[in-house]
């Protein structure tokens, strides 16, 4: 797994076709991706990125907060069955929510859900309908993305690098320096109602 901290931007809106055609302009998607996800969202912090896609849960956790730009770390990308050690010691600190007891050795993917998380109140579960654009430009990545959340459709907009000034010189030149910064945890909080933990 590449562990390497990123520096990300992402923007959200009704619709960002203006921003896609700048993208299209720029460079060709790589690659296009449809895919349904889930997301694990903790009501008690903005901190941790935990989803499920392709039938692997990845976490990454927000580490710092630059200039407009946050940093995230990968942790952890791993396919199911999760052990009980992977749950209890990885999943739920950094959604920062005590860990039940874990009768199991290992958990499938619908156990994981209907057995573990389900019954925790911090936490919702929420599906994310996703098809994204992909593209490489200079070194960084970005991609346009059009989502669904609870029925809601929205586009959004990210760039991404390990060099912060790579991404606010691309940022730029797409055209969304004056956006606000919003990951999909803080959207998804908006979706749900959900009050806002993005300090740092």
């Amino acid at each position: 797994m590449d562990t390497q901290a990123r520096y990300e931007f992402r923007t959200w809106g009704k619709t960002l076709e203006d921003v896609k055609k700048r993208l299209l302009q720029l460079a060709t998607p790589r690659h296009t991706e449809t895919s349904e996800e889930t997301y694990l969202i903790s009501a008690v912090t903005d901190k941790c990125n935990a989803k499920i896609r392709h039938g692997m849960i990845d976490i990454k956790r927000l580490i710092e907060k630059k200039d407009g730009l946050e940093r995230w770390r990968p942790l952890l990308k791993i396919g199911f069955p999760l052990k009980s050690s992977v749950i209890a010691n990885d999943i739920f600190p950094n959604l920062n929510v005590q860990s039940p007891q874990l009768p199991k050795t290992e958990y499938g993917k619908a156990e994981f859900l209907n057995e573990v998380m389900s019954s925790q109140s911090q936490i919702a579960i929420v599906p994310v309908s996703k098809t994204r654009l992909q593209f490489t430009l200079k070194e960084c990545q970005a991609e346009f993305a059009s989502i669904g959340i609870n029925g809601i459709a929205l586009d959004t907009v990210a760039v991404e690098d390990s060099n912060f000034y790579a991404v606010w010189q691309l940022i730029r030149e797409v055209g969304i320096s004056g956006a606000a910064n919003v990951n999909y945890i803080r959207q998804i909080k908006r979706v749900l109602g959900w009050p806002d933990h993005s300090s740092i």
